[in-house]
């Protein structure tokens, strides 16, 4: 008889792990809270009609671009044995669907943008691009000394051996490694360190960890001699995400979405998980109806709130028709109508308490019939949480007996304050655009701006609409203030968010005696227009939107937790106002990136518990890759499936696992070359000073 294994959490790391259990003759049950699989990777489509469904020939929506370094080893193994069948193609893999970007675009605000090679030239005409990018380089106004003081930084990192990193850098941030403070420092140079980081890993420069993005920095320079970058070529759910769990479910995995993890069952005496209790998504939303209506009752109606009970009965009428719960659908549409009249025709529906009285038992009866069948008791003999950081952290905070088992579980709550936003918006075009053949970095950009034009890359994709071009832009900075609307991202509403983003990105590319490459003409309908020109991230919400009222509440109960070390250091305010933010008006990101700042290593978890049949899978577990992207989910997902097999005694063979630092033998070549060419600049620098010094006295000093 196979051992089963519960997977809670259906974005990459849960499908990773699901993947590698399969392969492995395992019984496998994924659980997730959506109505569809893959998480923060995943596309979708897009309706004009916020009340409608979307349409296969709708544009695609996401949370963000995906691109893949050349780094991702554990990833690109998993994706090249999903299999891909093209039309007329024959059989492939979804790591065919890899294409490689050449060149990528630096911009700013006050100045022409300038391309940037991405790989070592294999052709003349790549070389001249370097040269011209060199050329190009120089005059942004960084010194020469701060350029030797970079390579010297970075030489010294890769001379200290791996081992003795952590000790060394994890305390110290990128900005203070490469000496931004010191007076004197050019604003070019401090722009560019900021900005390399804010807008690859969503971090600050002035917090990062100089041990993480110093590894990425070293990896990242010696991918320019193979592969720096690569995208997709189609919407990532249909040329990755769907096919993977096409392939999964044809192999025997089973998904439960529009389910939500509950609670945790321990057994005392073996000390394991016993079991869990999932739940229909819908459920939260019936008690939270049911809780507006009783805080009402309670205030004899005078507390009646008709916006705040309008949305949470919209919200319950969308996950029902999500997961077609058509036991208690109509029902369920009935209380959402009866509750939207209250705000739409306040004339026509005075609360009293028999009108109130009358909603809430509807609503009892629905919830009983929710949960009475539909929750479950799920048992197996092994249990994987492939949850986000957040949503991970409010089970430990709200489970005794696990922090009682798994102490070291407590660190996730202090390691849930260090997350930060990082989400996207895409632009909808009517013609074809031409801007960059990669990504788009925006180097003073005041909201940290990374896009790409992705249509280039895609082949036989139906985009939908009559829709030409489809610029995804990534937003890094949402406590800043913009330059048009003159607020921080998470004050806006999402129409002045998409001004804001449209003008940073205007003044970036449309320069002085030269065809404007942006114009509101080009976009569909020739204005900004909410899911017709543009998309906001589905995550980014209004703090009272109930869609995502639970991903909020459970981050809050985080926050309010009791479990922190009262040693620990607290968060400070500005902390608190980037992660989670309160206020009517301001916006509310669902889903949150961990950032390396200093000293947070020593919180992230181990793949391994202190339970023998619970195992953690996720971005922020502490792997080789040492980052909170794709490529760490994968390898935390397979270190979770190696642990399984060991405590199951299996005879599989292990998953492969890659170490992230480059082998010793490849960084003493790369530098055996390099010193020559360094001799080489060197005589370069002091001929072209010499020649300077000439011709100044020449021209008598001038």
């Amino acid at each position: 008889m196979r051992d089963k294994v519960a997977i809670v959490g259906g974005g990459v790391a849960g499908l990773s792990a699901a993947h590698e259990l399969m392969e492995r003759g395992f019984e496998v049950h994924v659980y997730d809270r959506r109505s569809f699989l893959g998480g923060k990777a995943a596309s979708y489509r897009v309706s004009p009609d916020p009340k409608s469904k979307p349409k296969a020939d709708d544009p695609p929506g996401e949370h963000g671009f995906r691109f893949f370094p050349g780094w991702y080893r554990h990833l690109t193994d998993t994706m090249a044995r999903i299999p891909y069948h093209r039309a007329g193609g024959g059989r492939r893999s979804v790591a065919d669907n890899l294409v490689s970007v050449k060149s990528n675009l630096l911009a700013w605000f006050d100045r022409a943008p300038i391309t940037l090679p991405l790989r070592v030239p294999s052709s003349v005409n790549e070389a001249v691009s370097i040269s011209n990018f060199l050329a190009e380089f120089s005059s942004l106004g960084i010194t020469t000394g701060e350029i030797a003081l970079f390579v010297r930084k970075m030489l010294e990192f890769v001379l200290l051996p791996d081992e003795k990193r952590v000790d060394a850098f994890e305390h110290v941030t990128w900005w203070d490694y490469l000496d931004c403070s010191k007076p004197g420092r050019s604003r070019a140079y401090q722009d560019f360190v900021r900005a390399t980081t804010r807008t690859m890993v969503a971090a600050k420069a002035e917090q990062v960890s100089a041990y993480t993005i110093g590894r990425i920095a070293i990896r990242t320079l010696l991918d320019t001699l193979s592969t720096l970058d690569r995208v997709l070529n189609g919407p990532t759910a249909e040329v990755w995400i769907d096919p993977w769990v096409s392939h999964l479910e044809a192999r025997g995995v089973t998904f439960h979405t529009n389910t939500e993890l509950k609670s945790i069952a321990f057994d005392r005496q073996s000390r394991k998980v016993q079991n869990l209790v999932v739940e229909p998504v819908p459920v939260s939303h019936v008690r939270r109806l049911r809780r507006r209506i009783t805080e009402s009752l309670l205030g004899d109606c005078a507390q009646f709130d008709a916006e705040h009970i309008t949305e949470a009965a919209d919200a319950l009428t969308r996950s029902i028709d999500e997961g077609a719960w058509s036991a208690v659908a109509g029902r369920a549409r009935a209380v959402a109508l009866e509750a939207r009249t209250k705000r739409e025709h306040p004339a026509d529906f005075a609360p009293n308490k028999q009108q109130l009285l009358a909603i809430e038992a509807t609503l009892a009866d629905i919830e009983q019939q929710l949960t009475s069948p539909a929750a479950q008791v799920v048992q197996a003999q092994y249990y994987v949480l492939a949850l986000p950081l957040e949503q991970l952290a409010y089970y430990v905070n709200r489970t005794s007996m696990l922090t009682y088992l798994a102490p070291d579980l407590r660190n996730t709550v202090r390691l849930s304050r260090h997350l930060d936003w990082m989400a996207g918006i895409q632009f909808y075009f009517e013609r074809p655009l031409d801007i960059a053949p990669g990504h788009l970095v925006g180097l003073d950009s005041d909201w940290a701006l990374t896009a790409i034009e992705q249509t280039q890359f895609w082949d036989d994709v139906d985009i939908g609409r009559n829709i030409k071009g489809i610029l995804s832009v990534d937003i890094s900075a949402w406590n800043k203030k913009g330059r048009k609307i003159r607020k921080e991202a998470f004050n806006c509403d999402a129409d002045e968010i998409a001004e804001e983003v449209w003008a940073q990105l205007s003044e970036m590319l449309n320069k002085p005696n030269r065809a404007d490459v942006l114009r509101e003409d080009m976009l569909v309908g020739g204005r900004l227009k909410q899911n017709v020109s543009f998309h906001l991230d589905d995550t980014i919400v209004e703090r009272y939107d109930r869609k995502k009222q639970a991903a909020y509440e459970r981050a809050r109960g985080v926050e309010l937790g009791t479990l922190s070390d009262p040693a620990d250091e607290q968060p400070t305010t500005e902390q608190l106002a980037d992660t989670f933010m309160w206020g009517r008006r301001r916006l509310f990101n669902a889903e949150p990136l961990l950032i390396n700042r200093i000293g947070t290593r020593k919180l992230r978890p181990e793949a391994l518990t202190g339970i023998a049949n619970l195992f953690i899978a996720g971005d922020f577990v502490k792997t080789e890759t040492d980052l909170a992207c794709m490529e760490g989910a994968n390898e935390a997902a397979r270190r979770a499936v190696n642990g399984i097999l060991e405590a199951s005694s299996s005879r599989e063979q292990r998953c492969e696992l890659w170490p992230f630092s480059p082998p010793r033998q490849t960084i003493e070549a790369v530098m055996a070359i390099a010193a020559p060419m360094q001799v080489v600049r060197s005589v370069t620098n002091v001929v072209a000073r010499w020649q300077d010094r000439f011709f100044k006295n020449l021209g008598g000093g001038q």
